[in-house]
């Protein structure tokens, strides 16, 4: 109870005795929960990987800062750091000081400072595409709040272009659909140059449980970004079967080709 206390208050959704469980919590449970963790940890510092607001929200009921941080291995390490006082979940901070950073009129979280590096070994074409007019272009899709806060949304290459001729960030939709329902492991938004947008679940998940969280989920997103269709595939993405990269990332491009039979299904109809 205290916990769902904590996200309701983090909505600005709270109830009448939130208050109390949230007392109680801070006094009974969470201190126990930290103590496990580790008792002197003050805080936790966050990068190479998308974290979601849950897990960041979770440590800073329980005391624990998790401050994150953005960068690459072009960018000698980070160019982002959450500062005391401004963290936002979902965000990775501001520029660090000595490092510039924008967007460019594609979307791309471009920046430029002492810190990036001068150039690939021996390629320079693909060092030519990387910098360019003095700017390293990330590869990353990024807005910024009116704080300096940063958020990452998702790779530039990753975008979708449905008929609608709309940009769609597959990240964000495929990260809600997951975040509303524990045993959806993953997530894959299909769409580029369709009409509609389609996904692709794997997980132990019953079709009627798919069905309720696209439609939870479709609620709070605009048309052109609404899963209409859906494909359930039993079994998970993994290295062995080639659907992931060593990163435990996501092989977007294998998983269209192992795919191509139930996407066009899905756009038959």
């Amino acid at each position: 109870k205290a916990v769902a206390a904590y996200r309701r208050a983090k909505n600005g959704e709270s109830k009448a005795l939130d208050g109390l469980w949230l007392m109680l919590g801070k006094k009974l449970v969470f201190p126990k929960i930290k103590a496990k963790i580790g008792p002197s940890l003050e805080f936790l510092i966050c990068g190479s990987a998308p974290l979601s607001d849950d897990t960041q929200n979770w440590f800073e009921m329980l005391g624990i800062t998790v401050y994150q941080v953005y960068g690459l291995t072009e960018t000698t390490a980070i160019v982002t750091m959450d500062k005391q006082g401004r963290i936002e979940a979902g965000r990775v901070g501001i520029a660090i000081d000595g490092c510039e950073i924008k967007v460019s009129d594609e979307g791309e979280l471009i920046c430029r400072g002492p810190n990036i590096f001068s150039g690939y070994w021996n390629r320079p074409n693909a060092t030519e595409a990387a910098i360019r007019d003095g700017w390293f272009h990330s590869g990353d899709q990024a807005e910024e709040d009116s704080q300096g806060n940063w958020k990452i949304i998702g790779r530039v290459g990753n975008l979708l272009v449905p008929e609608s001729g709309h940009n769609v960030a597959p990240e964000p939709i495929e990260q809600k659909i997951m975040d509303a329902c524990d045993t959806i492991e993953q997530c894959v938004v299909v769409g580029h140059g369709k009409p509609f947008l389609t996904a692709i679940v794997t997980g132990n998940v019953e079709q009627n449980d798919v069905n309720a969280v696209m439609d939870a989920v479709n609620t709070a997103l605009p048309h052109y970004r609404r899963i209409r269709k859906f494909h359930h595939f039993s079994e998970l993405f993994t290295i062995e079967n080639g659907l992931l990269t060593a990163n435990q990332k996501l092989k977007r491009k294998a998983i269209y080709q192992f795919f191509e039979d139930a996407i066009e299904e899905m756009y038959a109809a």
